[in-house]
C-alpha cells in the first residue's frame, strides 16, 4: 500500500497532537475524576486548598524514626 508525501504528513500531525494531549492532560485528567467523584466515606472532603497545602510542605516526620544527624560523615 503506497502512501502519498501528504498522507504521511497527516499521520506524523495526528501523532504529535495525540502525544500533546496524553502529556500535557495525564494529569489533569486524574484530578478532575478524582474532584468530580469526591472523597471516600470517612476520609475528608476533597478541596483546591488540601491539595495545595499537600504539595507545598513536606510530609510530617514519623514519630518512631531518629531525627536527622548533619554532624554524622561517612567514612571511607
Amino acid at each position: 500500500m503506497a502512501e502519498s508525501k501528504e498522507s504521511k504528513q497527516r499521520l506524523q500531525k495526528v501523532f504529535q497532537c495525540g502525544q500533546f494531549t496524553i502529556h500535557w492532560g495525564f494529569i489533569p485528567m486524574f484530578l478532575y475524576l478524582g474532584f468530580k467523584r469526591g472523597a471516600d466515606p470517612g476520609m475528608p472532603e476533597l478541596t483546591i486548598l488540601r491539595l495545595q497545602a499537600h504539595l507545598n510542605f513536606p510530609p510530617p516526620a514519623e514519630k518512631n524514626s531518629p531525627p536527622p544527624n548533619e554532624d554524622r560523615h561517612v567514612l571511607d
